[in-house]
């Protein structure tokens, strides 16, 4: 019984916090990455932030890059100005012995 009223409790914070997050991300950039950089929340689901140029996200999305630590090389690389910043979160299944990233978002960084 306590341990389902836990669960419970845990699915319901983690749906709020899931809400306080897409009501941030509206609020642009800068409120979206003090969000990650300070909140236990998005710290514990592996919320990171990664500038990025036009070519590093046209790449991922035609799936030429699948990792972090490929984006991490080719930013070490380019010679582009970073004008996206791409939001992850990651997913770990237990039972699985599984982990991934999921874009979440990608934010222009430079006005049209």
């Amino acid at each position: 019984m306590a341990q389902d009223l836990l669960e419970e409790a845990e699915h319901n914070f983690n749906e709020q916090m899931w809400l306080e997050w897409q009501n941030t991300k509206t609020k642009g950039l800068d409120a979206a990455l003090s969000f990650i950089n300070n909140n236990s929340w998005a710290s514990d689901n592996f919320f990171r932030s990664y500038p990025v140029n036009t070519e590093i996200v046209n790449d991922l999305l035609i799936g030429k890059i699948k990792t972090r630590q490929q984006i991490r090389d080719r930013r070490s690389i380019t010679k582009e100005k970073l004008t996206h910043t791409l939001i992850t979160y990651g997913v770990e299944d237990l039972e699985l012995d599984t982990y991934y990233d999921i874009v979440d978002c990608i934010f222009m960084n430079e006005e049209i």
